[in-house]
């Protein structure tokens, strides 16, 4: 009763004043200087130093809208030439909107922005659109009072990730199946903090051409997944398909239908010389990658539990018998992902 107690003391408290009792930042820049002076939000207008993309547009809109949600102050978006008390967002560069293989995080990565509050106005400088989004998701955090009292503090800051990616994998293949719009909630709070990558984890919740039977009451459609693809991408965030190709496919084999397709009658796992299997695996991949266009591509062979009965059965051994189901899937997926992507 104690810890709940205190549990409960912790989420209704307020936040923490921040350094000098400014508002707490988090993630916590790498640099930040607090100045003695305010820019009063009433009044101000959002602008750009250049011709901004889709992207950058989103941004500024994203900012407009927090800061009426935050600070109950309307402020436009405007394309026309700079005035003197605006916010203006300056992309320097034309980095990717999204996260690549073989990123690294530092001062001058895709992602770093910088952050000035003058009593004249702020600006948000970035290497890329993604930059210009986190650096708008700071400068929110910055807003203090509300209405005719709500001002930024006179501030700069620089700001960097200390990681090039970041994210959760979300299990949507065990309890109740999340709506479309639940899963833009989590994409929502994941691209406040900064994060940039979301797992989607599948074992069979994925609607699948030539697969109709198949959890058909229990699935996320091509169109939905499509849709939250398209939403998470405006945030910055990538959705990275996490599905599972060996094990873990019992809502597959328990289905008639499919039950041959495993070792074991009604079992848990494919058979990787099943030749029934490789046709499976194909369409899967190629299926799932043109829903993900993401240049990721998680592959889970877990918790093959059944592999030694299935081996003993064959006259082979575990471990031959995993190598092939995993030559199996890496032969079909990289045919499948000829953009470069990577199939972990």
């Amino acid at each position: 009763m104690r810890s709940l107690m205190l549990l409960l003391c912790m989420l209704l408290s307020p936040p923490p004043l921040g350094a000098d009792g400014h508002n707490p930042l988090l993630p916590i820049p790498q640099q930040i200087h607090y100045g003695s002076g305010r820019l009063p939000i009433a009044g101000l207008e959002i602008g750009f130093a250049f011709s901004p993309t889709p992207q950058d547009r989103f941004a500024a809109d994203e900012l407009a809208s927090g800061l009426l949600s935050r600070a109950k102050v309307t402020v436009q978006v405007s394309e026309g030439e700079a005035r003197q008390r605006m916010v203006v967002l300056r992309r320097a560069g034309s980095g990717a909107d999204l996260p690549q293989p073989n990123e690294q995080a530092g001062p001058d990565s895709r992602e770093a922005y910088a952050v000035n509050v003058t009593s004249e106005g702020a600006e948000i400088r970035a290497n890329s659109s993604a930059g210009l989004f986190y650096g708008v998701q700071t400068l929110l955090q910055l807003v203090a009072g509300s209405g005719t009292e709500a001002a930024f503090p006179e501030a700069e800051i620089r700001d960097w990730p200390s990681l090039p990616y970041r994210g959760i994998m979300v299990d949507m293949s065990h309890g109740p199946l999340p709506t479309e719009n639940e899963v833009k909630r989590q994409i929502d709070f994941l691209a406040h903090w900064k994060g940039n990558q979301y797992y989607f984890y599948s074992e069979a919740s994925i609607e699948l051409r030539g697969y109709p039977v198949l959890s058909g009451d229990a699935r996320f459609s091509q169109d939905e997944l499509r849709r939250i693809v398209a939403y998470a991408r405006e945030r910055h965030v990538d959705v990275v398909p996490c599905v599972e190709l060996y094990g873990h496919l019992h809502d597959l084999l328990r289905v008639e239908r499919y039950a041959g397709l495993g070792p074991l009658l009604h079992g848990r796992e494919l058979d990787p010389r099943n030749p029934q299997v490789a046709t499976l695996l194909a369409a899967w991949i190629e299926q799932l990658a043109d829903v993900f266009p993401s240049p990721f591509f998680h592959v889970g062979m877990d918790e093959t539990w059944e592999i030694s009965k299935a081996a003993a059965a064959k006259d082979t051994s575990p471990d031959h018998l995993y190598i092939e189901q995993l030559q199996r899937v890496a032969g079909v997926g990289s045919p499948a992902r000829q953009d470069g992507a990577s199939l972990e």
